[in-house]
């Protein structure tokens, strides 16, 4: 939100991400009440993450972010300034989460395809989204909860080893909610609940200090150099 009204050169992106969460939130609702094909709704939604991205690393390579200081704009009251940083934060986090789950149910259905099952959806379940796979003794299910559990943490691991500061602190956020996406699969899997509290707790780590370095980041209003260093 905040790139919208920042100059012209990151308005496109600011505009971009705000269609890319109603896209998102538009799917997540037809899931919810089982409208429309999943898997190509997923996949698209998917690929228009990947998108936004791939966009977001190129504009910030090319052009660094600067302070407002640097935009010769008077102060702002201290209650917009922290106003607007709680919204920065909102909707970023609430970007990577619906990312996360997104890849994290199309992992369930690369697998599933893969293998040609024959019915796959996705159903809203104990507050949470999860995925329903009905392979008739085709494969082992296993393999399919763990094309959902491992999808998102390969990504975060490219994220954390490929990218800057700026791209390990999304790789935190997305092995967060994934850690929390997991739990249903773990309790599939027939792991202990002890276990599964576990995860959850590293789940809600992973994500605390994520969102703790995003918000110190935009407070002291860190300038992204090109490299992301």
């Amino acid at each position: 939100m905040d790139l919208i009204f920042r100059d012209d050169n990151y308005q496109a992106l600011g505009y971009f991400g705000m269609f890319y969460s109603i896209l998102g939130l538009s799917f997540e609702t037809l899931l919810i009440f089982q409208i429309g094909n999943v898997y190509l709704l997923n996949l698209l939604l998917n690929l228009v993450f990947c998108f936004f991205i791939f966009i977001f690393i190129k504009d910030l390579q090319k052009i660094p972010l600067v302070s407002k200081e640097d935009l010769n704009k008077g102060p702002r009251p201290p209650f917009l300034v922290i106003l607007g940083h709680l919204f920065f934060i909102i909707i970023f986090v609430n970007f990577i989460f619906i990312g996360t789950i997104g890849i994290h149910e199309f992992g369930h259905f690369s697998i599933s395809k893969f293998y040609n099952c024959d019915y796959r959806k996705i159903v809203y379940e104990d507050d949470f989204f999860r995925t329903e796979v009905l392979c008739d003794g085709k494969i082992d299910n296993s393999l399919v909860l763990l094309g959902g559990i491992l999808a998102p943490f390969l990504l975060a691991i490219l994220l954390f080893f490929i990218g800057g500061k700026f791209m390990k602190e999304m790789a935190f956020l997305l092995s967060g909610f994934n850690f929390l996406a997991i739990a249903k699969d773990l309790q599939d899997f027939g792991l202990s609940q002890n276990l599964i509290f576990a995860v959850l707790l590293l789940g809600g780590s992973f994500l605390i200090y994520g969102i703790i370095i995003i918000s110190k980041l935009r407070i002291e209003d860190e300038v992204y150099l090109p490299g992301f260093n």
